[in-house]
């Protein structure tokens, strides 16, 4: 009588090959994983740097689009007594900016305070910032024209926006925003 052979296991060779090719597929599924990771938090700050820039500027825009008595002035010169200027002009333009509020008379100054924008609505004693901490703005000028002639003022916002962390390098976030305000005619 003959004997049945029942080797019905692997080889060692075939568990080698087959441990090499599941582990090369993890790694690559697991480097996917991560970078899909890093992709996506890159994406949430570029879109939290947009909407916390956007809302600053939004800000700005609403309240010179209804001023008047467009200057520069040190935060405790009184409003009342600054002269219109054309010190803001391009390509210099000013870091500091203050106009009357219309509609409420108070004065609002606008100015880069460290990395914060910040504003004053009681004629430059307390700032409030309007832009998150962690969203470094490196940079911010106003570029004012029309003042003193018939043309219409405006008022241009220049601001370089940078968001990032030293334990997050790749993640960091590069932004140049500018927008122009066309002041309102009131009454016309």
């Amino acid at each position: 009588m003959m004997q049945k052979n029942n080797n019905n296991g692997f080889t060692l060779v075939e568990m080698i090959v087959a441990i090499g090719i599941t582990s090369t597929v993890l790694l690559a599924g697991v480097g996917l994983l991560l970078t899909f990771n890093a992709i996506q938090g890159k994406n949430i700050n570029a879109q939290n740097v947009h909407d916390n820039i956007r809302f600053a500027v939004e800000t700005m825009s609403r309240e010179i689009r209804t001023g008047d008595r467009f200057c520069t002035v040190s935060p405790l010169a009184p409003l009342a007594t600054c002269a219109p200027t054309a010190t803001c002009a391009w390509p210099a333009g000013c870091t500091q900016f203050a106009f009357r509020q219309t509609f409420t008379n108070e004065a609002v100054i606008y100015k880069l305070n460290g990395n914060v924008v910040v504003v004053s609505r009681d004629g430059g004693v307390t700032f409030l910032p309007i832009t998150d901490p962690q969203r470094t703005v490196t940079n911010m000028k106003f570029y004012i024209t029309g003042i003193g002639s018939d043309d219409q003022e405006r008022v241009t916002i220049v601001m370089e926006v940078n968001s990032g962390s030293a334990a997050k390098p790749n993640e960091a976030v590069n932004l140049i925003v500018q927008t122009t305000v066309a002041k309102r005619k009131l009454g016309d």
